[in-house]
């Protein structure tokens, strides 16, 4: 499993590699999945103190992007 270090730079790399701009402050967290599952993913929020320029991305515990999306301003 990797850790929150290691998820941000993932987030990070895969941003910053489709032209969206990476501002902090971030929010991470860590789901699990399903109830009692060991596995889970960690969901990644970008620019948290202002509405739009917002990115949200979610990267599996072993590092694979699922899903993202950028909401302009």
């Amino acid at each position: 499993m990797i850790n929150q270090e290691e998820a941000i730079e993932i987030a990070k790399r895969e941003v910053l590699t489709l032209g969206w701009g990476w501002v902090e402050p971030i929010n991470i967290y860590w789901r699990r999945d399903g109830w009692f599952g060991k596995r889970g993913k960690w969901e990644i929020h970008t620019n948290v103190n202002v509405r739009g320029g917002n990115i949200r991305i979610l990267i599996s515990d072993e590092g694979e992007v699922i899903e993202k999306g950028f909401l302009p301003q």
